[in-house]
């Protein structure tokens, strides 16, 4: 006896929650990656270290940790 189904499936959702769960999942690792960096940045004055921000892009999920404050690692000879 010959059984048949049929399945319609609707991804549009699916693929929006799954497009959310990557980006709070960058959003945390890219946190957890500045947290990680400012353990190794140079803490002289602690300027550098608190200027480091984290960015995601969600439509590309990409991520970065910056630091934006000039840091001179040598006096000049």
């Amino acid at each position: 006896m010959a059984q048949r189904s049929t399945l319609k499936l609707d991804t549009g959702q699916l693929d929006a929650r799954m497009q959310e769960g990557a980006v709070k999942g960058l959003k945390v690792a890219m946190e957890h990656l500045l947290q990680k960096s400012r353990e190794v940045v140079p803490h002289e004055e602690g300027d550098l270290e608190r200027s480091g921000t984290p960015s995601v892009d969600e439509g590309g999920l990409r991520g970065a940790v910056s630091y934006d404050t000039p840091y001179l690692c040598c006096a000049p000879a």
